[in-house]
């Protein structure tokens, strides 16, 4: 019956009430939930699928439908389908009822420990939005995270309770001797340092262990103080263990970790107005985070983004691309071999600054 209705014709939008676009977008929402009560949860996966890639002229997916086919993967016991589905989800700004995470919720509990820090950090950014203290992890942390773990273990045994210089140096050391750490180590840290001003309020997208965030502090520290930073991190197993390298630093007074989405917690409006931008987080999201922000940053605020070339974030490019003064820096990753270890030159990043 779907393959009978005529979808809806090349220009017309595809929402709407009492036209054809919106009757089609209605038939195929219709025809998921139909295949979701059924059961027939490859049939419903198939149809978003259609819609997501626009063939045979069909309209986008709206939240209904994920919302369906997320329930339909969950009966059918498809645990991997339903989360990357609800991921799809929030990637395309679309906010999943409680239904959709309630069946995430289920695909970690029948998945074991596979998924339960997806839901966990999920739930964790939910906790501290709202200001309350979230749930403990549903495994240990080093399960979670295992470098990440090993990075605190090494701070912890090499540099003295309290001494911010000793942990940076303790963490350069672990990325030389022991597993190389994908930090804003050496000229990143050093453009970093060069654009922060006294009393500066630094909002870092992608905190990892913490380096960049006690690099900021420690700048701040040398202009007199007053300064501090905010650092958002998706994956909340990096999260407490940054914040647990930051605490063991000193540093815990002037830094604060936030677990979730960078876009998140831009949309709850809690970050303020930072006078420093620093993007290490996805390049694809770049242009989006900063759209977001935008409005929030003053006149003179400075913007930092990482891997800008390579790997490229070529939409955030474009769209600074005349608003904004910008210096592309190309340097070489922080004490990573790369090519140059087989004889060729070494492979290089950039960082633009804005």
């Amino acid at each position: 019956l779907l393959a009978e209705f005529p979808p809806p014709a090349p220009g017309e939008k595809a929402a709407g009430r009492g036209g054809a676009p919106g009757n089609f977008v209605f038939a195929v929402n219709a025809t998921v939930t139909a295949c979701e009560r059924a059961g027939e949860w490859p049939a419903a996966l198939q149809l978003l699928c259609d819609a997501r890639d626009g063939r045979n002229g069909w309209p986008r997916p709206d939240l209904l439908t994920y919302n369906a086919t997320i329930s339909a993967c969950t009966r059918g016991q498809r645990w991997q389908s339903a989360l990357d589905l609800l991921q799809e989800a929030r990637r395309q700004q679309l906010r999943p009822g409680a239904a959709a995470f309630s069946c995430a919720a289920r695909a970690c509990g029948h998945g074991g420990g596979r998924f339960q820090s997806e839901v966990w950090g999920a739930v964790a950014w939910a906790y501290e939005a709202s200001g309350l203290r979230p749930p403990a992890p549903p495994v240990p942390v080093a399960e979670l995270a295992r470098k990440q773990a090993s990075v605190l273990d090494f701070v912890r045994r090499q540099a003295p309770q309290g001494d911010l210089e000793a942990v940076l140096s303790a963490m350069r050391d672990f990325a030389q001797q022991r597993e190389w750490l994908k930090v804003a180590g050496g000229a990143k840290a050093r453009l970093l340092e060069a654009v922060l001003r006294p009393g500066d309020v630094v909002l870092e997208l992608g905190c990892f262990v913490g380096f960049s965030a006690l690099v900021a502090v420690q700048r701040l520290r040398r202009l007199g103080g007053g300064g501090r930073v905010i650092s958002c991190e998706l994956d909340a197993a990096s999260a407490i263990i940054a914040r647990e390298v930051i605490s063991w630093a000193g540093a815990a007074e002037e830094v604060q970790v936030r677990i979730g989405l960078a876009s998140d917690w831009i949309a709850s409006g809690q970050l303020g107005s930072p006078d420093v931008l620093v993007l290490d987080h996805r390049g694809a999201r770049y242009h989006e985070d900063l759209a977001a922000i935008e409005e929030s940053l003053p006149r003179s605020a400075r913007v930092l983004a990482d891997n800008v070339l390579s790997p490229g974030a070529p939409l955030f490019l474009s769209a600074i691309d005349g608003r904004y003064a910008i210096a592309i820096h190309e340097v070489d990753e922080f004490m990573r071999a790369g090519p140059a270890a087989a004889g060729g030159p070494s492979a290089p990043k950039q960082l633009a600054f804005a």
